[in-house]
This record gives structure tokens, C-alpha cells and sequence, in this order.
């Protein structure tokens, strides 16, 4: 996969005090409930990870990945997982520190669904005020695939300087917006995280 450049055409558009948009993709999970890295599942000649890389290219002006799983064939920037800190909250935070100035999309690597439909809906619900946008879905806070302002950021240090590693916590932290996506999205949310699911869905 050939590395992933910022999309020029995009950022002209932007007012240039606008921070850029960097996509994160996590893969620092053990994958224990699949048994193997879904994030290089194969459909079409492609892995989970590329496309999921390809999605967030279409909206995002960087894209990396965060953690120490086997990458295959893609060639995105890698980042490691904060040490010290524990699950998806590592590499959340490692993504904030390397992108300080930036708005951060961030995304578990086992939701194949992802759709351009949906990033766009993401953005579209940034407003003055709200420094993270975390969809809620079916009863669930759903942080990955959410966004994450630079305004944000300090909070999730102070939540790693506390041991606290529930990314449910993010959405009690005042600033974030809360939101349900639209029915004919929410697909995009949707994670396969285990055999039995991966048998069900026509992947």
C-alpha cells in the first residue's frame, strides 16, 4: 500500500487557522476474542486496514497507525503506544502528543464498515464549544470512531495521570458532544471482533 499524502485539494479549501485532520487507526489490541489480527483480514485483495486507511484518507489530511501489530503490507507512520498507560487509551494519547495542535479521528481497527458518509457526519457536528464528538449508539458510547479536538487533549492526560483506562470515561468529561448517527449510518459503527461474527456478515 503506497503511503497515504495529505490532501492537498482539501486543505486549500480550510481556513488555514483551522487545526489539521489526522486519522488514527489503533491495532495495539491483542486480538484474543478473534484469535488472530483482524486488522488484516482480507476482502477484495485488500486488508481491514487498508481500507480502512483509504476511507480516512478521503477526509483526513494524515493518516497513521498506533500500536505494535503486524501492519502486512500497509506503509502508513506508526506510532507506539504510550508506556504506561493501558488499552485503547495508549494509543489515543500517543496519537494527541504527535498531533498537539491537531482534530484527531480516531478508530478501532475492526469496523470494516466505515464509510465516507459517516466520517463526514462526524465533522459536520463540530460547533465552538465542543471538544470531542463520541456517538452513542443502541445504549453505547461509541469513542472509536469518534473525534477528538486539540482542546480535548488535556483531558485525556489528566484521565492517564489517574489510571483511568475505561474509554467510557471520555464521554463524562466535560466539552464532549454527544450524538446519535443517523439510522442509515450506523453500520459504520459496527465492530467484528470475534469468529462467530465474521462468519455472520458477507465480508
Amino acid at each position: 500500500m503506497k503511503k497515504l499524502v495529505p490532501n492537498v485539494s482539501q486543505i486549500s479549501e480550510r481556513p488555514s487557522l483551522l487545526p489539521l485532520i489526522v486519522g488514527c487507526i489503533l491495532i495495539g489490541g491483542s486480538s484474543s476474542r478473534m484469535g488472530y489480527a483482524k486488522h488484516l483480514i482480507s476482502r477484495e485483495g485488500r486488508t481491514w486496514l487498508q481500507m480502512t486507511a483509504s476511507t480516512l484518507a478521503q477526509v483526513c489530511d494524515h493518516v497513521v497507525v498506533v500500536g505494535q501489530g503486524d501492519m502486512g503490507e500497509c506503509t502508513l507512520p506508526r506510532l507506539s503506544d504510550v508506556p504506561g498507560c493501558s488499552g485503547p487509551i495508549a494509543g489515543l494519547l500517543s496519537a494527541m502528543r504527535s498531533f498537539p495542535w491537531s482534530t484527531i479521528i480516531a478508530c478501532a481497527c475492526d469496523m470494516p464498515e466505515i464509510s465516507l458518509d459517516a466520517l463526514n457526519w462526524l465533522l459536520q457536528q463540530q460547533r465552538s464549544g465542543r471538544k470531542a464528538v463520541i456517538p452513542y449508539i443502541d445504549g453505547r458510547h461509541e469513542p472509536l470512531l469518534a473525534l477528538y479536538d486539540f482542546q480535548f487533549f488535556a483531558a485525556v492526560e489528566t484521565l492517564a495521570s489517574q489510571q483511568k483506562w475505561r474509554l467510557s470515561s471520555l464521554a463524562e468529561i466535560d466539552g464532549v458532544y454527544v450524538a446519535e448517527p443517523p439510522p442509515a449510518l450506523r453500520d459504520a459503527w459496527r465492530n467484528v471482533n470475534t469468529p462467530d461474527l465474521l462468519s455472520q456478515q458477507d465480508l
